[in-house]
């Protein structure tokens, strides 16, 4: 299975100005694939999946792929507005957007150096 042989898929947390993007790498499944749940301030992504086989003929001969259940969990801080969150899955990327709380984004300013 992708969870048993490699670990968790690959995730990049960015912090910007008005939003968090959490990008969690996962091809192999379909959109209706994933289950995304908000209870308290736990942000859970979870797959569950039997093993399905995808085989792949190169130069090389047959390969296989088999993607598994996954679960991840992520504590949300109080900056995040909870009504606002978003997941979108495109390409073997699942997307989620969390929106920041009035009066958290980022503030910004040039500063002379003098």
């Amino acid at each position: 299975m992708f969870a048993d042989a490699w670990g968790y898929p690959p995730i990049n947390v960015e912090e910007l100005d008005n939003h968090y993007e959490i990008l969690i790498y996962v091809a192999g499944y379909t959109k209706s694939d994933f289950k995304v749940n908000l209870k308290d301030d736990t942000l859970t992504v979870a797959v569950e999946k039997s093993e399905q086989d995808w085989t792949e003929w190169s130069s090389q001969g047959q390969q296989k792929f088999t993607p598994g259940s996954f679960e991840r969990r992520f504590k949300l801080n109080n900056k995040i507005d909870k009504e606002s969150i978003t997941a979108k899955y495109e390409e073997g990327v699942l997307k989620l957007t969390l929106q920041k709380l009035p009066g958290f984004e980022t503030s910004q300013q040039d500063i002379e150096v003098t």
